[in-house]
């Protein structure tokens, strides 16, 4: 599956590359899940939950459960 990018994709960081690509995934999906994240975009496990920390401050995520570090998209939760 290939993620789209914004046409100012040259000026932004490498950082919000992956960042914006991790967010079209998961939206493209509709499933807020770390595994699938990173086996598309070959990331860490860290780097992938930073990924989804700052999804969930931005409001596009929550976390299902502390314990299991489960997602889901909020989006999802208010149709």
């Amino acid at each position: 599956m290939e993620e789209s990018m914004p046409e100012n994709a040259d000026a932004l960081s490498p950082d919000e590359v992956i960042y914006t690509r991790a967010k079209t995934l998961v939206l493209a999906r509709r499933e807020a899940s770390v595994a699938l994240v990173q086996r598309h975009l070959l990331l860490g496990y860290g780097t992938t939950c930073a990924l989804f920390e700052r999804m969930q401050a931005e409001g596009l995520v929550a976390p299902v459960s502390c314990k299991t570090k489960e997602w889901v998209l909020i989006q999802e939760c208010k149709s």
